[in-house]
């Protein structure tokens, strides 16, 4: 737990810091000071020991994220999805970016406001995949008052 400030900084350490309540095999219970990290200050702190666990932490990550080991914010092959895919993999990246790099005092906001000018380009893109166009039709005629036997008939 000394490390930790030394890895991450002493400002941005104490965001991740909290409590948890441990069970013992015997059913008592005792809080326990200890950091949750989201995936790149865990990545971080695995860098900062071995390369073993690098490794091990990195192949849990990607198995907990369901065996994808993907770039969310890798946009470049959209046009091989459907419609449905296309929009959600752009919310996916939209949730990411703002995951990883959205933290307010962070040095990633930066990186942020890029990814978010990409991604806003990339949805307006698949908005108008989505959108079907319709050429104009020409006017017909106001039918709505007209007889029964007025109405036009369709052959």
């Amino acid at each position: 737990m000394l490390k930790v400030p030394k890895v991450l900084g002493e400002t941005t350490s104490p965001k991740f810091f909290g409590d948890d309540i441990f069970t013992a095999g015997n059913g008592a219970q005792a809080t326990r000071k200890i950091y949750r990290f989201p995936k790149r200050e865990a990545c971080l702190m695995a860098m900062s020991y071995s390369y073993e666990l690098q490794e091990t932490v990195f192949d849990r990550m990607t198995e907990l994220e369901g065996g994808q080991d993907i770039n969310l914010l890798d946009l470049s092959d959209l046009t091989e999805f459907t419609i449905k895919q296309m929009q959600d993999r752009v919310a996916l990246a939209e949730k990411y970016s703002f995951t990883e790099h959205g933290q307010k005092g962070s040095s990633l906001m930066a990186l942020r406001r890029r990814e978010k000018k990409t991604i806003k380009i990339v949805e307006e893109q698949v908005k108008k995949l989505s959108q079907l166009l319709l050429c104009d039709l020409g006017n017909f005629p106001d039918t709505r008052n007209l007889k029964q036997d007025e109405q036009p008939r369709i052959h």
